[in-house]
């Protein structure tokens, strides 16, 4: 009786190792990743046709080697067919992008910038309004951030203020103190009224109240400042929309289809020779303070280009007289000479 209790215990283990083996393997079909890490694996890993050495996947858009490590843009992630007639564009879903300008491709095919940048040599790049400096990836004001008063290195001691660049142990009569900060409650769109009262995006602050700001050319509608041009909800005035599927709001009308040379971007007809959100092709913005002509970004007769910034360098602070002059603190800049 004990030789048979013996050799049943004995099936049964070979049983449950057998078991084992083939979940194992079966895991292996289903998720190449699977890799338990014992010494039978490597046994399994034969079996199975698992990755080795330097073979490649393609995953859709990217090429990966076995630790999964991105080695090379795949043809196949442009989702197209054929090259592009442009040389310096690529096909990316089915259209040819300039990758060195898209913000939804930036520097290669479905590699998107956020919102508050702008694509430039194929790098997203952080798009700060032409009064506010970049620091660190952070866009602040140097007239009156304690942190970064005058430039991105000069932070005010503790208690002390930051007004036009310089700190300061109090605030001027005709602001408040917020925190570390002097402002100015009856025009200031992030503390209107009182500290902390921020304005809505597309708000300004006036007398102490929030108010629309909408940008020239455009219509406070539903809450929202639209173009009545080309708005499809909006379409010539605030209560006319666009039903039809196909239709486009073309100079404030409703038509099927745009005008000849002018490609649908984000839903609208564009004239990318002049659009500063399409300069030159659709989703190239141009950065804050430049304006689009002949379908290329630039700055206005009377300002430079430094950087990313148009400025004016007879009375620009940071750019007196050339890029690269800064007057120090105590100057200002005037007609092109640090004063």
């Amino acid at each position: 009786m004990g030789w048979w209790l013996e050799r049943a215990g004995r099936g049964r283990a070979w049983a449950g190792a057998v078991l084992v083996m083939l979940m194992l393997v079966g895991c292996r079909e289903l998720n190449p990743e699977f890799t338990p890490g014992t010494a039978t694996d490597a046994t399994l890993t034969g079996t199975t046709g698992a990755m080795t050495g330097t073979d490649t996947t393609d995953t859709g858009g990217l090429v990966t080697d076995a630790t999964g490590g991105v080695t090379s843009s795949s043809s196949s992630s442009s989702g197209g067919v054929g090259e592009c007639p442009e040389p310096d564009r690529v096909r990316c879903g089915g259209e040819c992008v300039a990758t060195d300008l898209n913000v939804r491709h930036c520097g290669g095919c479905d590699q998107p910038c956020l919102n508050t940048h702008v694509c430039v040599e194929g790098t997203c790049v952080l798009n700060c309004p032409i009064d506010q400096l970049n620091c660190d990836e952070v866009c602040v004001d140097p007239l009156v951030d304690p942190l970064h008063c005058g430039d991105c290195t000069s932070m005010c001691a503790p208690g002390m203020f930051c007004v036009g660049r310089a700190c300061e142990l109090a605030c001027p009569p005709e602001l408040t103190a917020c925190g570390g900060s002097c402002v100015a409650p009856l025009s200031d769109p992030l503390h209107c009224g009182g500290c902390h009262q921020p304005c809505g995006v597309q708000e300004v602050c006036v007398d102490g109240a929030c108010a629309p700001d909408c940008p020239a050319e455009t219509s406070f509608c539903d809450g929202v400042c639209v173009d009545l041009a080309q708005d499809e909800t909006h379409c010539g005035v605030c209560e006319e929309s666009c039903v039809a599927a196909d239709a486009q709001c073309v100079a404030g009308k409703c038509v099927n289809g745009c005008p000849a040379g002018q490609p649908v971007c984000a839903a609208d007809c564009v004239d990318t020779q002049v659009s500063p959100k399409h300069c030159g092709g659709c989703d190239q913005p141009c950065a804050a303070g430049q304006i689009c002509s002949d379908g290329a970004c630039g700055c206005t007769v009377n300002k430079t280009l430094c950087g990313l910034k148009c400025v004016d360098l007879q009375k620009d602070n940071k750019h007196c007289g050339e890029c690269e002059m800064t007057c120090k603190k105590g100057n200002n800049c005037q007609m092109g000479g640090c004063t």
